[in-house]
């Protein structure tokens, strides 16, 4: 795959042409003056481009998900990902982007597997102090206080089922599981 990325200097009349070889797939681009902006796309990557072609930049964020959408504005950059990954620079993108992963403290528990056929487990980093699981009508239908990080549970009624996982610190991470039967 060859991504081509077109530029016109004279308001659409001619156009040039160059590849950008550092991505497989561009998902957004965004532009923060004339000559120079921003591309994000597979594997956390995002590549700076001014000038036309030549000046070009990759800049690795530490993150392997998806970049799906970038934006500008009042000189902070935001790139949004996969699995609720946010980006943020407040340098205007400066010559290597200031990014934090804000979501970081919310993504420590994961469900496993998911989808399931009714028995899964939660993994992850941290101790588990609750565990609280709603139907899809709302319903509390498992609650435990003392869940052990990979005990088992078992739900044998197909659905989607909303997971509250609450750690030691009092943070919550909420997931969704499908049980297909």
């Amino acid at each position: 795959y060859l991504n081509i990325l077109a530029i016109s200097t004279d308001t659409g009349k001619t156009w040039q042409q160059g590849t950008i070889s550092e991505m497989k797939i561009i998902y957004s681009a965004y532009f923060t003056h004339q000559d120079s902006g921003f591309l994000v796309g597979n594997s956390g990557l995002i590549s700076r481009c001014s000038r036309g072609f030549d000046n070009r930049g990759l800049q690795l964020t530490g993150t392997a998900s998806a970049l799906n959408k970038i934006t500008f504005f009042n000189n902070i950059g935001l790139a949004v990902g996969d699995g609720g990954l946010v980006l943020r620079t407040n340098n205007d993108g400066g010559k290597i982007l200031a990014l934090k992963d804000l979501s970081s403290k919310k993504r420590q528990f994961q469900v496993y597997p998911n989808p399931t056929n009714g028995y899964f487990s939660l993994v992850g980093e941290g101790e588990i102090a609750s565990v609280r699981i709603i139907n899809g009508e709302g319903k509390l239908i498992y609650s435990n206080s003392t869940h052990l990080k990979g005990q088992e549970i078992g739900i044998l009624q197909s659905g989607i089922y909303t997971v509250f996982i609450t750690d030691t610190r009092g943070d919550t991470t909420v997931h969704k599981v499908s049980i297909i039967q």
